[in-house]
């Protein structure tokens, strides 16, 4: 089979993509698979200073099908490689994580996401020098038609982002929750991007209006899988169960926007933050593995 490669076209690629990911997801329990809601994330806020077209390469058949794609994080050297299931384990995966790795060759640590069930793709990391740096977890579950109802502080409410006046508080409250710097031009752009919806952009809002939890929610209608990512609130809110208020908001949505299951996947040792999500019903289904090369 003849497979060409190119550089991501947007926004015609952005759709095509998105449907690809839907393909893949069945195959979630063997290999890593991204969802659709992670390229918008990814492309339009995390790596929004970096042109598409150099953080994504697809490989497509004669006739257009993609068969895989490669998108880089070139800030830390990371890279996720995603694969039609049957392709995986061919020598196409090995040039694919080849050409992610030569695109990367300015930092001297390159590092992936692996599926500790993917055999393959651990091995063929192995042979390349990586070795495993980290246990990441993914957990889901099926919605039920209703969510318990639950009782917020006095005066708190969870609601979705208004527009974008309050792009301000939005973007704040994400940088607080993560001790950074708020980027509230890149979050009114990211606003604007293929893949958002607002009603799926939750936050809990305090008696005097700021921005104290949130909950960015993703829905695949293909699918029907949901996702959150990122979830986050503000050091000085912690402790007053809002950030659970926020992800049952969101399980709720996610189902009125027809998903039939929700996952998310956390790092191993941030037990608060598995707790947290095996109280609103997720369970672990498998383990992931951070790989580094340096």
């Amino acid at each position: 089979m003849l497979i060409t490669t190119r550089p991501y076209q947007h926004p015609n690629d952005f759709a095509r993509l998105s449907y690809f990911l839907s393909l893949l997801r069945p195959d979630a329990p063997h290999t890593y698979v991204l969802h659709p809601g992670d390229l918008t994330w990814q492309l339009f806020h995390m790596l929004a200073e970096y042109p598409p077209a150099s953080l994504v390469q697809l490989w497509e058949d004669l006739s257009g099908t993609i068969i895989g794609f490669v998108l880089l994080f070139p800030r830390f050297g990371g890279f996720a490689l995603q694969i039609h299931p049957t392709h995986r384990g061919s020598a196409l995966e090995a040039e694919m994580m080849q050409w992610a790795e030569q695109h990367l060759s300015s930092n001297p640590r390159n590092s992936t996401l692996v599926n500790t069930n993917d055999t393959f793709r651990v091995k063929l990391l192995i042979e390349r020098g990586y070795h495993a740096a980290g246990d990441w977890l993914y957990l889901d579950q099926t919605l039920p038609p209703s969510r318990p109802v639950l009782r917020l502080p006095s005066g708190f409410v969870v609601r979705a982002v208004k527009d974008e006046q309050e792009v301000g508080l939005r973007a704040t409250v994400l940088a607080a929750a993560f001790e950074a710097p708020p980027l509230i031009e890149q979050y009114r752009q990211f606003m604007r991007a293929p893949g958002y919806n607002r009603d799926l952009d939750l936050v809990a809002v305090s008696p005097d209006g700021h921005f104290a939890a949130f909950a960015m929610c993703w829905v695949d209608p293909e699918s029907r899988v949901g996702q959150f990512e990122p979830v986050g609130t503000a050091p000085e809110f912690r402790r007053k169960g809002l950030a659970r208020a926020v992800l049952e908001e969101g399980l709720h949505r996610m189902r009125a926007h027809g998903s039939e299951h929700a996952m998310v996947i956390v790092e191993a040792e941030e037990q608060a933050a598995c707790r947290l999500y095996e109280a609103v019903g997720f369970e672990v289904r498998w383990a992931l593995q951070w790989y580094v090369r340096t």
